[in-house]
């Protein structure tokens, strides 16, 4: 018993370095102070998630019917994909798929 009590003893010592290790690490980046220039090197990505939207329904995609002038915006100043797949017929699987990471198959799709 005198042996297992000391692990015991020992592991709530490692928690408590850890713990303050760990504040101490998130004190030093709170007070990091961040040079704005060099934020603009990195790019700003914008993934559109919407439902029951077809390849020729906003007129980056050729659709001249429908106006969407902010879409067309972000596909001109952008990348537009020409070349994209669905890893499932609905929208459930194909949703839950991309906030996973994981097919549809292996979650029961």
């Amino acid at each position: 018993m005198k042996y297992f009590g000391k692990t015991i003893q020992k592991g709530n010592i490692m928690i408590k370095k850890l713990n303050i290790t760990f504040c101490y690490i998130n004190l030093i980046t709170l007070f990091y102070k961040v040079d704005g220039r060099n934020i603009s090197k990195f790019p700003n990505i914008v993934m559109m998630i919407v439902d029951d939207l077809g390849i020729g329904d906003i007129g980056c995609y050729g659709n001249h019917t429908l106006k969407t002038p902010n879409i067309d915006k972000l596909a001109s100043e952008g990348v537009v994909l020409h070349h994209h797949l669905s890893v499932a017929a609905v929208c459930a699987p194909s949703r839950a798929a991309i906030l996973t990471g994981r097919y549809p198959a292996k979650f029961g799709a």
